[in-house]
């Protein structure tokens, strides 16, 4: 059977296994089908770690899944969780030696603390005692248990370990061991010769001749003496890898540097030797510490050819000839030589690093925002690239908490308080550029610690046992947040970083609306008290951000208005739902305290000042305009932000603006029904109708004859193509059309006031122009109103007669909701039509719609009780 064909058969029959019965030698069976399509070489590594994953689901006791998965974990650079795998196969197979190497290899790649956990395994293995590595095994343990509250893990396992190993080597990791010493500043010669005798009685054998030439390379490279490494190495053997560290000794022993360089180009093009050990080499030899003039130093790399490896040596030398100018004091000299390296590689972070540390140092204003900048963008842009989060995550984080800090110790002592003194903030607030640094360097430390997070739960920032709508509403929160922080933000790749982020806070919020995730969820615990921690540092913000925002408040003027808006958009996107129990629990607030809704009234109490002083230019109308447009769309449920904002148009002379504005809210709350918004609603409708009004020149606007009349309708007609909505505009032509009474105007005026109900922007609006056109005389009028009742009510019935058609059909509780909502719409639309009747004194009308609007209240009532 051909491979195609057989992984064919394997799905076939997986599929046939999901559709029995789950007993355990099903799920036993789907276990293995899942495993055996994983390891398939067709099988691409998100399908097979998926694959995996589905079958530990299926059977959490076979360890070769728990180590396949954290293998193909471990490839992808995704450390941490290949150890969590690797953990649980040593769980289930204590004694599992390859396990235990891959668990240090993996502790290899991480922080100092589980490093030296690696060592101590790599050790216990070596030391052929397997009594040695629980211990090791139980120091990792401790470390992650302590993560959750910083501890530092207690290293005596680790040093116990290493002192019972003596200097031992095992055959099957004397490599890897070499290279873990090899990588230390100070190697312990006693391990590294028990590691090299294994390897070279290996080589005697024939076994490992390559390896253990490879390896004497490396000691060469490490420092060794060509004359040590000789003795060392094997001789008289004829192997390729012989060779190489044959001529690789060669190159070592050239006298001068001229020499050395000319004999490892020739190598290179007869490819003896790979470029990245003649680099290598190199860099040890005649690099920045070989105490060769600079000038002469960099001019041995120009007879190189021009390769990607002699472009990484080239920017080695260049950089260690930096740091070494940098420790003399010649920071003009550092700085060049640190551009000539950023200019060979324009995306590396620790050159950036340099160069902003060195504007720092020099405090050149020309240098040290451009470099600050660029060295930010690095880092997101890296992380971008590669598509992973964490990547320089620390680094991100440790940069925008020490410029926020930074941007408040200009003005604030240092201080065990939480928040400055009221001298200390009214300076800080007057710096605007201080403030406008820490708001932004916090919001990024936020999101960057909250990224950190390994908890779903903890990265939503939702409470365990969390509702379906809470974690919903928490995805989204973050998700604002997210936009909140990085607009503006023009560094390259930012886009891409913030759909990661997006994608990474999606995936939590399927994790942690699945029960069954979340009782997996092993971090939730481990992160809690750092959760908490950072959850008091958000509250203290918020609550610091309140002080500014009504110092900014006290003086009453629009001059503070778009730093207070910027101040409010970061308060009001901290994550309220889970900061304001903290605040309840502390005697902050009470139970019945609106905190968000308080933090909007200091939004409003600042926004009135928009006035204060009258704006003198352009551009300051544009700066309180666009500040109160955010208002607007950071609290758009309050109507005291639009009305704002549409006077602010109108006296920055941009009606339209103004119109557009105070309509869009105005649909946006109607139906809204709470005190607020019935008091400010009339004054956004004087607003659209004082702008209509305005639109027709002063002389025109109280016509005295027919003449002056019709030119006033012209005008009128004029306006109410810029805004339409205006009912006043149209009761006022209305008036002026009946005076005037001809049959055409008479029905004209019908036409106005019947379009003013259907474009009402409230209920008063739109009974002022039903009250006038039912006192308007005529069959035109009289029909015009019949036809305005027909409007509202025939569709409500219309709407019922489905509702019910659907229940007859269906009579479960969607169906009897939608139903009783029909029955509500069509009350209301019947309960209006009628009061429309009784204004134009249909007395028949009045008790039609009187009847139909009890047979409603009746069968509203009876569908409640069959609900019930």
């Amino acid at each position: 059977m051909s491979v195609v064909r057989a992984r064919e058969a394997l799905l076939d029959s997986l599929a046939g296994l999901r559709g029995q019965e789950s007993t355990p030698q099903v799920r036993l069976a789907i276990a293995e089908a899942e495993f055996r399509l994983a390891v398939d070489p067709d099988t691409d590594r998100d399908e097979a770690i998926a694959r995996l994953r589905a079958a530990i689901t299926q059977d959490p006791f076979l360890p070769k899944l728990n180590l396949h998965l954290g293998r193909l974990l471990h490839q992808a650079g995704k450390h941490r969780a290949a150890l969590v795998e690797y953990r649980q196969v040593l769980r289930m197979a204590p004694s599992n030696r390859r396990a235990h190497v891959l668990f240090a290899l993996a502790l290899l790649e991480l922080d100092k603390d589980e490093r030296a956990i690696g060592q101590s395994v790599l050790t216990a293995l070596n030391s052929g005692a397997p009594d040695s590595l629980p211990a090791a095994v139980a120091a990792f343990d401790e470390l992650v248990r302590r993560q959750g509250t910083e501890a530092k893990p207690d290293a005596r396992p680790a040093r116990e370990a290493k002192t019972r190993a003596a200097n031992r080597s095992a055959p099957d990791v004397w490599q890897t061991s070499l290279v873990e010493q090899l990588s230390r500043a100070k190697p312990q010669r006693g391990q590294v010769r028990a590691h090299l005798d294994v390897g070279a009685a290996r080589a005697r054998d024939g076994s490992a001749v390559a390896e253990f030439a490879v390896a004497c390379v490396l000691l060469l490279v490490a420092g060794d003496s060509p004359r040590d490494v000789r003795k060392t190495g094997p001789a008289g053997v004829d192997h390729p890898a012989v060779a190489l560290l044959e001529a690789a000794l060669e190159l070592a022993e050239a006298e001068t540097p001229e020499t050395f360089v000319e004999l490892a180009v020739a190598r290179l093009d007869s490819g003896v030797l790979p470029v990245e050990l003649v680099c290598w080499l190199h860099f040890s030899r005649y690099g920045p510490d070989s105490g060769l003039p600079p000038a002469d130093v960099v001019r041995l790399l120009d007879a190189y050819p021009d390769v990607e490896c002699v472009r990484e040596l080239r920017v080695s030398v260049l950089d260690g000839l930096a740091r070494a100018a940098w420790t003399d004091e010649r920071l003009a000299e550092a700085r060049l030589l640190w551009r000539e390296s950023a200019a060979l590689d324009p995306h590396r972070v620790p050159l950036a690093v340099n160069l902003a540390l060195l504007a720092a140092r020099t405090k050149s204003v020309d240098d040290y925002g451009p470099a600050w900048s660029r060295l930010t963008e690095l880092m997101y842009l890296h992380a971008a690239g590669t598509g992973e989060l964490t990547l320089l995550l620390d680094e991100r984080r440790t940069l925008h908490l020490a410029l926020s800090q930074q941007s408040r110790s200009r003005h604030c002592a240092p201080s065990n308080s939480p928040y400055p003194s009221d001298a200390e903030l009214a300076a800080w607030v007057a710096d605007v550029e201080a403030i406008e640094v820490w708001l932004r360097e916090w919001d990024l430390y936020y999101l960057n610690e909250r990224l950190n997070f390994r908890s779903p739960a903890h990265l939503l920032g939702v409470p365990q046992n969390a509702t379906a709508e809470e974690v919903d509403a928490a995805r989204d929160a973050f998700v604002r947040s997210v936009d909140s922080t990085l607009r503006g933000q023009d560094w390259a790749g930012v886009t891409v970083f913030r759909d990661l982020v997006v994608d990474r806070v999606r995936e939590a919020h399927a994790v942690a609306s699945d029960p069954a995730e979340q009782a997996r969820d092993v971090y939730r615990d481990l992160e809690k008290p750092r959760a908490a921690r950072l959850a008091d540092e958000a509250l203290r913000r918020g609550l610091l951000l309140r002080n500014m925002i009504r110092e900014l408040s006290a003086k009453k003027s629009a001059h503070q208005l778009a730093l207070g808006v910027e101040m409010a958009r970061r308060q009001l996107t901290l994550p309220w739902t889970v900061l304001t129990p903290i605040c309840v629990e502390r005697g902050l607030i009470s139970e019945d305290d609106d905190l968000v809704g308080i933090f909007q009234v200091d939004l409003v109490n600042l926004a009135v000042h928009w006035e204060e002083p009258t704006a003198a230019t352009p551009e300051e109308w544009d700066e309180r305009v666009t500040a109160l447009g955010e208002c607007v769309a950071l609290v758009p449920d309050r109507l005291e932000f639009a009305v704002l904002h549409s006077r602010a148009l109108v006296a920055a002379e941009r009606p339209e603006e103004g119109y557009a504005a105070a309509v869009a809210a105005l649909d946006r709350q109607a139906a809204a029904d709470d005190e607020e918004a019935r008091s400010l609603r009339p004054v956004l409708v004087g607003v659209v109708d004082s702008i209509a009004e305005a639109a027709i020149p002063a002389h025109l606007r109280s016509p005295s004859d027919p003449a002056s009349a019709r030119r006033t309708l012209a005008a009128g007609r004029s306006a109410l193509e810029r805004y339409p909505r205006s009912g006043s505009l149209r009761r006022a032509m209305a008036d002026i059309l009946l005076q005037l009474g001809s049959e055409a105007f008479v029905r004209e005026a019908i036409e106005l006031l019947s379009d003013a109900i259907d474009l009402a922007l409230d209920d008063d609006d739109r009974i002022k122009s039903e009250t006038k056109l039912a006192a308007t005389h005529g069959a035109a009028a009289e029909a015009a109103v019949r036809a305005q009742i027909e409007k509202l009510t025939e569709p409500a019935n219309a709407r019922v007669n489905e509702a019910v058609e659907e229940l007859r059909r269906d009579s479960g509780p969607e169906a009897i909701a939608a139903a009783r909502l029909a029955l509500r719409e069509a009350m209301t639309a019947v309960g209006e039509a009628m009061a429309m009747a009784e204004r134009a004194g249909f007395t028949d009308d009045v008790t039609r719609l009187a009847e139909q609007l009890e047979q409603l209240r009746i069968a509203e009532s009876n569908l409640s009780h069959d609900g019930e």
